[in-house]
């Protein structure tokens, strides 16, 4: 059981960033399995959670942040985020720092689509929220379902407004996709890269749901991105 070199290089980033690094992850329940992991990354990641698959994106992150109780004092900002992305494709420091300053929490996205909604495949959190006790009370809530529309309509369109209600304020990096009636991940890929999005969503080149145009994508993210490897990429897509 390994891990990518693309997820690799996005926990590389995280630490590189100045983040401890607690990978909660679905894949195995067996104990064996997960000393196996374990002993893979320990030099390179700061906690391992393995858990049954349930409750998708929140259930692990749920797992994650309760794992975290008898540190809560000492956190100063909490970073969530799944790996259903390629990069970073820039620092991820800088654009860290920047929404940092203008929100109380943050994500890089945002969409219309049922409802106004901040994506939640990155999610930031600064202390003023994690301090407070909602902030803990929502994530020790029960994140067992395995229905996807209901976890979508349940956390994902009413994780904001939970925060929002409680007098707190959310940044987005790239304020336009508060309009955007879709997901912006897929139809405006690149245009989100040259505003200085620093992913690129994998689905687009292992399902491409939409049919969306990936025709030299590698000149592209070389053109746009010329820090980030894009063998990376293509590795992963062999994995």
């Amino acid at each position: 059981m390994k891990i990518s070199s693309s997820d690799a290089y996005l926990v590389s980033q995280l630490k590189d960033s100045g983040f401890a690094v607690i990978i909660s992850t679905t894949c195995t329940e067996d104990f064996t399995q997960h000393q196996q992991l374990w002993d893979q990354w320990r030099h390179k990641i700061d906690g391992l959670i393995t858990r049954r698959n349930t409750g998708f994106d929140f259930g692990s992150w749920s797992a994650a942040i309760t794992s975290l109780q008898n540190h809560r004092g000492d956190i100063e900002q909490i970073i969530l985020i799944n790996n259903s992305l390629y990069g970073p494709l820039f620092p991820l420091k800088p654009i860290i720092e920047g929404l940092a300053l203008r929100g109380d929490f943050f994500g890089l996205t945002a969409s219309r689509e049922f409802c106004p909604h901040l994506q939640s495949y990155f999610l930031g959190f600064n202390k003023v929220v994690i301090d407070h006790p909602d902030f803990h009370d929502f994530w020790s809530d029960s994140f067992s379902g395995n229905s996807k529309w209901l976890t979508i309509f349940k956390r994902e369109l009413a994780w904001e407004n939970f925060f929002i209600k409680r007098g707190f304020k959310s940044a987005v990096l790239i304020e336009t996709t508060r309009n955007f009636p879709r997901n912006p991940l897929t139809f405006l890929w690149k245009d989100l890269i040259t505003q200085g999005f620093p992913f690129m969503k994998k689905s687009l080149l292992t399902h491409n749901y939409d049919s969306i145009d990936m025709t030299h994508w590698e000149d592209f993210l070389m053109t746009e991105c010329p820090q980030f490897e894009v063998s990376l990429v293509v590795q992963d897509r062999k994995y």
